[in-house]
């Protein structure tokens, strides 16, 4: 009796379902978990052999504001007044642009107070304007007379005194609806609700939007109430045409694209081919104990290789064990015997075995 067993088996090919992961994080520089995150799909893509592209905006460094100051400071206490205001030149030109990222309430007004006691020491007019602002910003600060000269702290007094009798303003900041979770700080100072009661003229704001690129600006109040529109910028991820430009670019045949949006942060993860047709697609809490993991767990169920099924032989086929069964059990079932018994004609006997179960 022959024996024999049929297999049926999958045969995964070698590479992965997509060739190509482009991840995006408008604010992983500024978030753990996301960091988190964002390595553990960089090693599933390297495990399963796709390349992998970081489309995130690079961080701005740091302002170098609060450095500025204090090496100003430093100048100062050494007499080196020309140094000094040098460096307090560059850090006021940084306000501009960064809304005193950087800095607290009373790093910001160090910057006009000791620009102004330089200015001062160096005969220039332009003194008193610093000494009005710094005393704007911290309208209730006194000056240490052991560390101060008395025509500096006299200056000083003269300029706090003229802010005080000045009338005082409101401002308002507000943001687009689109823009959620946002931060907002007045004169480096937190305002949570947009709001701030300051004294007139000139004041640095800064907004900060999951999402979005900072925001920053220099408002000049005059009394009453002011208002200022923030607009700050979308980081968008890449939209599914360049998506698939840059995969046929790179010569792939499949891509996954991984955006982390929202407050609370969600990766969103879609697959998809070089027409920008999306095949399938999973989404993940970023803020949660198993964020990384169940990330990376999601990628590599898209990344696994298609499965495949082995092409059927022909001896594999179940005809042709059927009718190999059939003839077998034929043979084993009805034997046919030729008995001779001498005559010229042979007897035919027929055997039925017995004792089986049918």
């Amino acid at each position: 009796m022959i024996a024999a067993a049929l297999a049926w088996a999958a045969t995964a090919a070698a590479a992965p379902a997509a060739d190509l992961v482009v991840f995006h994080a408008p604010d992983r520089a500024a978030g753990p978990a996301v960091n988190a995150v964002r390595d553990a799909l960089a090693a599933v893509a390297r495990r399963r052999g796709a390349a992998w592209i970081d489309a995130s905006p690079t961080a701005p460094p740091p302002p170098a504001t609060a450095q500025a100051i204090a090496e100003a400071q430093r100048a100062y206490d050494q007499l080196q007044f020309d140094a000094a205001v040098s460096a307090l030149d560059r850090a006021a030109a940084e306000l501009e642009r960064t809304g005193a990222a950087g800095l607290d309430p009373r790093g910001l007004a160090d910057l006009f107070l000791y620009r102004g006691l330089v200015r001062v020491q160096l005969g220039d007019a332009r003194a008193w304007d610093d000494l009005v602002e710094a005393a704007a910003l911290d309208p209730g600060r006194a000056l240490d007379p052991a560390r101060l000269p008395p025509r500096a702290i006299e200056a000083y007094g003269r300029a706090a005194d003229a802010v005080r009798a000045a009338p005082r303003a409101t401002l308002t900041v507000r943001v687009p609806d689109r823009a959620t979770g946002c931060e907002i700080a007045i004169d480096a100072a937190r305002a949570t609700d947009g709001k701030a009661e300051v004294a007139t003229g000139r004041h640095f704001v800064l907004v900060r939007c999951p999402g979005h690129q900072p925001w920053a600006s220099a408002i000049t109040t005059a009394a009453g109430a002011a208002t200022v529109d923030a607009a700050p910028v979308r980081e968008a991820p890449p939209g599914d045409d360049e998506l698939a430009i840059q995969a046929r670019t790179a010569g792939a045949h499949a891509l996954v694209a991984v955006s982390v949006s929202g407050a609370p942060a969600i990766a969103t993860l879609r697959r998809m081919g070089v027409d920008g047709k999306v095949d399938d697609r999973a989404t993940v809490a970023t803020g949660g104990a198993h964020a990384a993991e169940d990330a990376a767990a999601a990628l590599d169920r898209l990344l696994a290789p298609p499965v495949t099924i082995a092409p059927e032989r022909w001896y594999e086929k179940r005809w042709v064990w059927a009718a190999a069964g059939a003839g077998v059990a034929a043979a084993v079932l009805v034997p046919i015997l030729l008995v001779d018994r001498g005559s010229p004609a042979a007897t035919k006997a027929t055997l039925e075995p017995s004792g089986l179960p049918w």
